[in-house]
């Protein structure tokens, strides 16, 4: 997107948030927010607004990018300043069963932590996580919820292949890979369950601030989830 000519245009305020827009050319504006707040609940607004002049809308923590279906002109400004943000919506609650085995990047893990891989799956079990956001990639899961001391920072030289179902540490997020793909995130285990089907709409039953435990299962119940293919919703 840096590639392409871009201006700064004046501010919009949504509710209590007041962003900066930049514009790229006649295909994407670019949202930030002046006082550094969380911006997904106003990118799920956004969405869910329908705007005609917004063909894509992808929401981050930072940032919000709109892939325009027509020009931004005043109209369209006047009309994004008018989002209504979403009533309280009530979370699911979930559990990822997960093999924490042999492979993965443990010895890296234990080396930042200074704790042992047996001490860091007991304390992982105990926390709960909150569903953030997806992206890079359709099904991959930002998580958060994971405590300082395990913000490992991501590798120099991604791995060329991540496996599917494979639960990775990113800086302060769990990463969860829907579909085999580069990654340069450590692995701690893997995940039977499908979270991702691109055969359903949604293809992700996932919503932001969806809360998510962990369960350390054995490589027999691994396999038997994995002959079994549930979703995510059809286990617990």
């Amino acid at each position: 997107m840096n590639t392409l000519n871009h201006k700064t245009m004046p501010y919009v305020h949504i509710s209590d948030y007041k962003l900066s827009i930049t514009e790229y050319g006649k295909e994407f504006i670019l949202l930030h927010s002046i006082d550094g707040q969380n911006l997904i609940p106003i990118a799920q607004a956004i969405y869910h607004s329908h705007f005609e002049f917004a063909e894509e809308v992808i929401g981050t923590e930072k940032e919000i990018c709109i892939k325009l279906a027509s020009t931004f002109n005043s109209k369209a400004h006047q009309l994004l300043s008018e989002t209504k943000l979403l009533e309280s919506i009530q979370n699911q609650s979930y559990i990822l069963p997960v093999y924490f085995g042999e492979v993965g990047d443990w010895p890296i893990i234990e080396a930042h932590s200074q704790k042992s891989k047996s001490e860091l799956i007991s304390e992982l079990t105990e926390l709960s996580f909150q569903f953030h956001m997806y992206g890079f990639l359709p099904g991959f899961l930002y998580i958060k919820g994971l405590p300082d001391y395990l913000h490992c920072p991501r590798k120099a030289i991604p791995d060329k292949k991540v496996t599917p179902g494979s639960l990775a540490i990113g800086g302060p997020y769990l990463g969860f890979y829907s579909n085999p793909s580069p990654g340069g995130w450590h692995t701690i285990g893997q995940c039977a369950l499908k979270v991702f089907d691109k055969s359903n709409q949604p293809p992700l039953k996932l919503i932001y601030g969806d809360n998510l435990r962990l369960k350390s299962i054995t490589l027999e119940e691994h396999q038997y989830l994995l002959d079994k293919k549930l979703q995510l919703h059809q286990y617990g």
